[in-house]
């Protein structure tokens, strides 16, 4: 058997029969739940896919390792600014931001248009804090500036394989501005793209049209935390009016006899 075919195969088969997901893979991210987050010890967590980001697309170079995927989400336009203060000084923590509202994991690699900013300082040290914060200095970058609802997907990673007692950081974003929609981000995730789905336009501002051309019993729109907020059994594509609901990000899931099909999608009036 070809040796990248077994590769595949095998990654596939320890996926699917003994590994479940880590903060070390963008699949596994972690919901940030309050503008302080605080990792007090760095553990080493084996990530399943290696190599997800790009460093011809992002700064962070392939040598970086020990890192976290975290996940978060804002309800409206506004301002991120965080700051990441390691523990002990003198580790280097590099991080890369991406937007995810209309993507998943699985764009990271190819797709640059949703790499928001970076930073690998590249300077061995005492280099302190780090973020995107407007502060002075080449462990910083400007903050990042959002007109719409957006989900974030921020991975932060060790310049040096530390051990597993070593020392972390904290995440303070205290400084934004947005309503920070933290936590009700994990609440539903999107399947996998069937190309038979289509949702549009996206973002949305007056009315969402679907087209599905397969049989279907039912659709649904849920909001971040989960509950249908709209719901119908006719089973045709059609044009959804949005006049009554607010600006944010959405679900819409179609429920076949066999699945659900789900796509994310922003209102943005």
């Amino acid at each position: 058997m070809n040796k990248k075919i077994f590769t595949v195969l095998l990654m596939s088969m320890m996926f699917h029969f003994g590994f479940s997901q880590t903060p070390a893979d963008c699949i596994g991210a972690l919901p940030i739940c309050d503008t302080i987050y605080t990792l007090p010890y760095l553990p080493r967590e084996a990530d399943i896919y290696k190599g997800e980001i790009n460093p011809n697309i992002s700064c962070l170079a392939t040598y970086d390792q020990s890192g976290r995927w975290y996940k978060f989400a804002s309800t409206g336009p506004g301002e991120l600014n965080f700051t990441l203060h390691p523990i002990d000084s003198t580790y280097d923590f590099d991080w890369a931001l991406f937007n995810l509202s209309n993507s998943d994991c699985s764009e990271i690699w190819s797709n640059p248009s949703i790499a928001l900013a970076c930073n690998f300082y590249g300077v061995q040290g005492n280099n302190g804090h780090t973020g995107a914060n407007g502060l002075p200095g080449g462990a910083n970058t400007a903050s990042i500036l959002t007109d719409t609802a957006t989900i974030f997907y921020l991975y932060v990673s060790s310049y040096f394989l530390h051990d597993n007692d070593s020392l972390g950081y904290t995440l303070d974003f205290s400084q934004t501005t947005f309503d920070f929609e933290v936590c009700s981000v994990i609440s539903v995730e999107e399947t996998p793209v069937d190309q038979s789905f289509l949702l549009f336009p996206n973002p949305a501002s007056d009315f969402i049209y679907f087209n599905f051309n397969k049989p279907f019993l039912s659709w649904h729109i849920l909001n971040l935390q989960g509950a249908i907020i709209c719901s119908s059994e006719t089973h045709n594509s059609q044009m959804i009016s949005l006049e009554s609901y607010p600006n944010g990000i959405y679900i819409f899931e179609i429920q076949t006899s066999e699945s659900v099909l789900s796509k994310k999608f922003v209102i943005n009036k």
